[in-house]
């Protein structure tokens, strides 16, 4: 079957020769009866970026931000205007990536929880003939997670930015660092470190297709900054626009070497950030915390080889897990079962988008009920289509130092602690007030949707975290404990 297109045809003119008209899907060319033509598998690049909301991008509507490369690439590629993450935080936001499945699936939840032995992104590519490569910025991406599986080559190295720190008593951007150590080695690269790195890859790249995942720190919480506000919080705000201009400077430098290189017109790029970030919009500052637009809505960019149907803006609503099978569409692998959708070649309709949180599991509450001592952390799940969004806050136990489950809530303690929010997205945007008791069918269905996917407790493959490792995490803004 032939999808229908993803919208309006591009500005580009097109042309066929008689008789033996082609078809577009995805990437690959599918010839009508008679005809011969075919494709070798593309070269694939997906290029993440923590922590980056979409409204803060100038193709998206902030004109107050420059960020002409993005920009660029958006005008080279399809443009998705409501694509949102399925997870608010770094690891299972990418797990989901890595594997099309939801997080009580892939089991990453928590900080102490691992990815275990699954059917990856790369190491599907690489049974069928990929070369396969990853380039992250991050300690949170740290081997040790797992997400390194089915990758050839996984440069999580990143001590060469805090030796650069600790050297010039400066970050890579030219900043004086305000504290007076840098980081604990191996927290974080700055992004012109980061696309160093990725150009020199491309510079010696392996003949034959390749998959390469470049993830950049972009706007994330770092733990040096200049002193130009009255606290961290403020500090964190007035950084978060000049980092995502950096970024934007230093994804331009990387998206032109592949500009330059042959390999381009064989090069697809899909550009997508993990989560956003909360500016203090409803009192929150940072990400994981919550499920509101802020950290749930990201930027979803595609360039297709040959720049094929540039230009176009697609409203329909996605999330990550689609990645999966639109990676695996576009190099020709039948991609197996898995929730999200080739978005090169659906049918154009609006998606369900499940998502949740339990990164509050590292921060948990003490109380004191019926006389008993609880120690008890929040799960927030949810459902966001294109006008309502659900959101269901759950009390579980907080988890034991090893990583066990603490003892169980009392029932009556859950059903008090519990809550619902309903939120119309078209008349609240900014999501400042539930309407759960206003639209009670709309909310009991959308409970009842919400009850097909697995809920399930924060436990998933554990593992055990060394000093360092913690000490790194820390540095980034988490493991509070």
């Amino acid at each position: 079957m032939i999808p229908r297109r993803l919208g309006p045809r591009s500005a580009k003119p097109r042309t066929a020769k008689a008789g033996c008209a082609v078809v577009f899907l995805g990437l690959f060319l599918l010839a009508q009866p008679g005809c011969h033509t075919t494709s070798p598998p593309p070269n694939i690049i997906l290029i993440t970026i923590d922590t980056l909301r979409a409204d803060h991008l100038s193709v998206y509507g902030d004109t107050t931000i420059h960020t002409p490369n993005i920009g660029r690439l958006a005008a080279e590629g399809i443009l998705f205007e409501n694509a949102f993450t399925n997870v608010t935080w770094t690891v299972p936001s990418l797990a989901t990536v890595m594997t099309g499945e939801y997080p009580y699936e892939h089991g990453v939840r928590r900080w102490d929880d691992r990815l275990g032995t699954k059917v990856t992104l790369a190491a599907t590519l690489r049974q069928h003939g990929y070369h396969t490569a990853a380039i992250v910025a991050s300690a949170a991406l740290d081997r040790v997670f797992g997400l390194d599986q089915g990758f050839e080559y996984y440069d999580d190295s990143i001590k060469t930015q805090d030796q650069l720190n600790r050297d010039t008593g400066q970050t890579s951007a030219g900043h004086i660092l305000s504290q007076p150590e840098p980081p604990p080695l191996g927290s974080y690269l700055f992004d012109d470190k980061l696309a160093d790195k990725a150009i020199a890859w491309i510079d010696h790249h392996p003949k034959g297709p390749f998959f390469l995942w470049v993830h950049f720190l972009g706007p994330h919480e770092k733990p040096e900054r200049d002193n130009t506000g009255p606290n961290p919080t403020e500090r964190a705000k007035a950084a978060y626009t000049p980092d995502v201009e950096f970024m934007d400077r230093q994804v331009g430098r990387f998206l032109q070497r592949i500009r330059e290189d042959p390999i381009a017109s064989q090069t697809a790029i899909l550009f997508h950030s993990d989560h956003g970030q909360s500016l203090m919009e409803h009192g929150l500052m940072g990400h994981g915390q919550d499920l509101y637009d802020t950290t749930a809505h990201v930027p979803l960019i595609i360039r297709l080889p040959g720049e094929r149907d540039a230009g176009q803006r697609v409203n329909r609503v996605v999330a990550n897990v689609d990645l999966f099978p639109t990676v695996l569409s576009l190099a020709g692998v039948p991609p197996p079962g898995t929730h999200g959708h080739d978005l090169l070649a659906t049918d154009g309709k609006d998606e369900t988008v499940y998502m949740e949180t339990f990164l509050t599991a590292d921060f948990p509450q003490d109380t004191t009920y019926e006389g008993k001592k609880l120690s008890f952390v929040y799960s927030l799940r949810g459902l966001r289509t294109r006008n309502w969004k659900l959101i269901e806050t759950d009390p579980f136990p907080a988890p034991q130092p090893d990583g066990r489950d603490g003892p169980p809530l009392p029932v009556a303690f859950v059903d008090s602690h519990r809550a619902v929010a309903l939120i119309s997205m078209k008349e609240d945007p900014e999501e400042r007030k539930s309407v759960a008791t206003v639209f009670p069918k709309k909310t009991d269905e959308m409970l009842a949707r919400l009850s097909t996917y697995a809920s399930g407790d924060a436990s998933g493959s554990h593992v055990d975290l060394d000093g360092a490792t913690r000490e790194r995490l820390r540095a980034l803004g988490y493991l509070k404990r």
